[in-house]
């Protein structure tokens, strides 16, 4: 009996060659795994493999965690993606990598969406839809000097569309 351990075949969805922006195809690369079979979606045989698992992570950690903003008193991300979304993203980005969000939604079976200020200021040091005892201890720690969410959330979009544009 051997002591090597055999790894279970993966479910090809896609592969880093089906993406078309650059940082994205290198995460990509970076999450999959080489195998000698071509893609199913795209037919490259070099391109690094990835299944669902992989392709979760992947927009986790370039959708996510990319566009993470620090606040003052914490982060959050401005763009998050789930089961609900799916077929249905939403986010404003330029059509290159709408189109890889997309692919890579529709292959996981998710969608992704603007998860910033409203739904997620409760995790960047914001109020908005905290009970009101919150709210009076958040005051407490608030600097006078703060701009307004308004101002925060148009720095954000900005960010992003530099980001992308590039």
């Amino acid at each position: 009996m051997s002591t090597e351990a055999t790894e279970k075949p993966i479910e090809v969805l896609l592969c880093s060659d089906c993406f078309r922006d650059h940082g994205l195809s290198l995460d990509a690369r970076s999450f999959g795994v080489e195998l000698a079979a071509a893609c199913p979606q795209c037919g490259s045989g070099s391109g690094r493999k990835l299944d669902r698992d992989r392709l979760l992570a992947l927009a986790e950690t370039f959708f996510v965690r990319g566009t993470l903003v620090r606040a003052e008193y914490g982060a959050a991300p401005v763009v998050q993606f789930n089961e609900h979304h799916h077929r249905k993203t939403e986010v404003d980005v330029n059509e290159r990598l709408l189109k890889d969000a997309n692919l890579l939604g529709e292959a996981a079976g998710v969608g992704f969406f603007h998860y910033g200020p409203q739904a997620s200021c409760w995790s960047a040091d914001s109020t908005c839809g905290a009970s009101r005892t919150n709210r009076e201890r958040a005051r407490t720690f608030r600097p006078p000097d703060r701009p307004s969410r308004a101002c925060a959330y148009s720095a954000i979009r900005k960010r992003i569309h530099t980001r992308s544009d590039t």
